[in-house]
């Protein structure tokens, strides 16, 4: 027998407390286990309350076929969290979602701040979640504060479907031309390419001319055999590149000859193993020619190396030669590009010139979304979408995605890869390592392809020093305890921080007792509202506490639950 379980959604009008607290004192210090909580007063300034104005959340116009989005689009419980002058988080609650977030990083990049797509810290035919290809770019110095999930790829082998440029070097070329692409330009300018150029993969011997690669080989993980990518003229091309670690079985050489080629680390065609080591996943790659192979019908590459076969009737290659083979183009726009990454997966752009856009026309898949976007003054954002949990009829169309992305100011915007990979991580400051802020669908971060990351250059950034206390905001049932608001100085010019000397207080004693060391607090009898501040040095920061002493409703993420006789489930509000 299965048993189906129904309730309404309804909304969820407070914070639910980690534990009760039974507080029949009325002296100022009371205990808790660890905590000591008491009365320690800060004034807040006088403009306190400006600091904490609800903000308007942006107006999205238009309806969709979907019948979900039928109603007009109202996004709810908006707020904006401001990082630094050219840095905000925002956060809402979406009605076509069931109340699940929207979220948006936006920012102004220039005075430090840059974008930079990023790639599997484990080459390009490897999955890795964005917070951990995020914190990976940390360990290398690269000053990443927030990040969302990238390019649309296939799952099977990793291969990104649009291109990806990294410090004008392409790492990924053939069949690209179908996608958009997201560039900056060498002068840092951002832009939204409708289409990327084609690619062709060239190689050259000690910086001389290039000549066209007629194929790579690699192993298909989804077929289970071993493919190639070919040029779209490969009989014009004079090598066939077989990378040692991403193709399976033997070459046979008993007509051509084998270059063994050992190449250099780039950090994604070509990766370093724990044992530093090389693993050869595909082009481009540069390396020395180690030594030539010759009458072998089965020889079998070694791990660490590239085999570039040729005709040596045709071509000369010799050991101790350095071979390079690279994605080139002849766009001549191309060359003012410094980084890139694919997007659109194939619809193009959801927003173009001020307008929606080919990409935003389907008005029935709905999903998660990512999504990028460039505003008339220059600032550009991410966005996310997220649906309930575990949800698989939940989501918005890409025609509502176009129309939020024209809400949200975007003059130009492209949709990313969605669904289960929709990701928003962040480097909250004086946080160590970037962590996931959305709820992913699958309710946990997807490892995924590439990614699109924002950085902060301490060398240029020229944001203040401060001092936050999170969570910002709260509501909490009378009587119960929250442990505990944490507060971090940060350095303004990396947002990294580190335990500072703090003494928490509070407003007013009618919202309850805190313990100044460890900013655990336990809220009063009945409602009241006020704030909790916390003192590092000649540095402020508050956060605003509202005591309610009824809870109004409860929502939970779906509407039904289906269990097995004799099973268990636990339903928790959101």
């Amino acid at each position: 027998m299965i048993t189906k379980f129904k309730f309404s959604p309804v909304a969820v009008m407070l914070t639910l407390a980690l534990m009760g607290c039974d507080d029949s004192s009325d002296n100022n210090t009371t205990g808790n286990g660890d905590n000591d909580f008491g009365v320690n007063i800060i004034t807040p300034p006088d403009d306190i309350e400006e600091q904490f104005l609800p903000v308007d959340p942006p107006v999205v116009d238009g309806t969709t076929g979907a019948d979900s989005e039928q109603e007009s689009t109202e996004i709810s419980d908006y707020n904006e969290y401001h990082i630094n002058s050219d840095l905000k988080l925002t956060r809402g609650e979406l009605n076509h979602t069931k109340g699940s977030a929207i979220m948006s990083m936006e920012f102004l990049t220039g005075n430090g701040l840059d974008l930079l797509p990023i790639e599997r810290s484990t080459g390009q035919f490897s999955m890795q979640t964005t917070s951990a290809s995020a914190n990976k770019e940390l360990d290398k110095g690269i000053n990443v504060i927030g990040a969302v999930n990238g390019d649309f790829y296939d799952t099977y082998d990793g291969w990104n479907l649009g291109i990806y440029t990294r410090d004008g070097v392409n790492y990924t070329g053939w069949d690209t031309n179908s996608e958009a692409a997201i560039v900056v330009k060498q002068d840092g300018e951002i832009d939204i390419m409708e289409a990327s150029p084609y690619f062709e993969l060239v190689w050259a011997l000690n910086g001389g001319e290039f000549d066209r690669v007629k194929a790579v080989h690699y192993f298909d993980k989804q077929e289970h055999i071993s493919k190639a990518f070919t040029s779209e003229t490969p009989d014009a091309g004079s090598v066939t590149i077989y990378p040692g670690d991403s193709y399976r079985g033997s070459v046979d050489l008993s007509s051509l000859t084998g270059a063994l080629v050992k190449p250099e680390v780039n950090g994604i065609t070509v990766v370093a193993n724990s044992d530093d080591s090389a693993q050869v996943q595909f082009a481009p790659l540069t390396g020395e020619v180690t030594e030539l192979v010759r009458g072998d019908n089965s020889y079998v590459i070694p791990s660490g190396y590239a085999l570039v076969v040729f005709n040596p009737d045709e071509t000369n290659i010799a050991a101790g030669d350095l071979f390079e083979a690279r994605f080139v183009t002849q766009d001549p726009a191309w060359a003012d590009v410094k980084h890139a990454i694919g997007a659109g997966n194939k619809a193009h752009l959801l927003v173009k010139e001020g307008e929606l856009s080919e990409g935003a026309v389907d008005e029935e898949a709905l999903s998660s979304r990512t999504a990028f976007g460039i505003k008339g003054d220059g600032s550009s954002f991410f966005l996310t979408v997220d649906k309930p949990v575990g949800s698989a009829t939940d989501g918005v169309t890409l025609k509502k995605l176009g129309q939020i992305m024209l809400g949200y100011g975007a003059v130009e915007a492209v949709n990313l890869d969605g669904g289960g990979s929709t990701t928003l991580v962040a480097r909250m400051p004086g946080q160590k390592q970037n962590h996931v802020i959305n709820v992913p669908a699958d309710g946990s971060e997807r490892e995924v392809a590439n990614k699109l990351a924002l950085t902060l250059d301490k060398d240029k950034a020229t944001y203040p020093d401060d001092v936050a206390i999170y969570p910002r905001t709260m509501t909490i049932l009378a009587g119960s305890v929250y442990e505990s608001f944490m507060a971090i100085g940060y350095d303004g010019s990396t947002l990294a921080g580190s335990e500072v000397d703090k003494e928490f207080g509070i407003s007013s004693i009618d919202i309850g007792r805190i313990d100044m060391d460890s900013g655990a607090f336990t809220a009063s009898k009945q409602a009241a509202e006020g704030y909790v501040g916390v003192n590092v040095g000649d540095l402020q920061g508050f956060a605003q506490v509202e005591v309610v002493d009824r809870i109004d409703a409860l929502l939970f993420d779906l509407v039904e639950v289906t269990v097995d006789a004799g099973g268990e489930v636990t339903l928790l509000p959101t």
